[in-house]
């Protein structure tokens, strides 16, 4: 009788994990249930992708990820100090600008609001966005709290780095979740704009 009501509740507690919890083959896991994955795997660009793909993810858009941080700040804690790849790419008319010290780049500021519109400009330092201009696929760097003053921007977006350059982690969402053709369709024109070279 006993054995029979610890295999009882041993089963309750053996359920299998609900869909969004499932177990993925390259260890990408959810955080703060926002549908968001990530796997602290270092990886390149191709190979990142090969990751998200092997477990139907992919890469998060720029406004996705602006988006994210502004409603959840959990979100931004979680990926404190991480660089990794998101979707698009820079401008194919040059690598960036440059100040002429040394080749180093000079980023663009930009102020996103609650729907990641970024309009020119600084503004309210938690939602600035640093742009170092470039023809590379993009990357999205989170600086960590305590240097987000230094820096003078909460994010910074990458799109002069090779695509050989390995990052921190991967970062993705379920490749049906999240998809807003409004904005898809206006991305490639104001975000690419932002990137090109004069």
């Amino acid at each position: 009788m006993a054995f029979a009501i610890f295999r009882a509740r041993q089963s309750e507690t053996q359920r299998p994990p609900a869909k969004e919890e499932e177990w993925f083959s390259n260890g990408f896991k959810q955080i703060w249930e926002s549908g968001i994955y990530i796997s602290k795997t270092d990886a390149k660009r191709t190979h990142a992708s090969e990751l998200l793909e092997d477990d139907g993810l992919r890469l998060m858009k720029y406004d996705e990820v602006l988006k994210e941080m502004s409603r959840r700040p959990n979100f931004r804690k979680a990926l404190e100090g991480k660089l990794f790849h998101i979707d698009g790419a820079g401008s194919i008319a040059g690598y960036g600008i440059f100040d002429g010290r040394d080749g180093m780049p000079v980023p663009d500021y930009y102020t996103f609001n609650d729907k990641a519109e970024l309009t020119k400009g600084h503004g309210d330092i938690w939602k600035t966005v640093q742009i170092y201009r470039g023809r590379h696929p993009l990357a999205f760097y989170v600086p960590m709290e305590h240097a987000v003053s230094h820096i003078g921007a909460n994010f910074i977006i990458y799109a002069n780095q090779t695509p050989s350059q390995v990052l921190s982690v991967v970062v993705g969402v379920k490749k049906e979740a999240r998809k807003e053709p409004e904005q898809a369709e206006e991305e490639g024109s104001i975000f690419g704009s932002m990137l090109r070279v004069a």
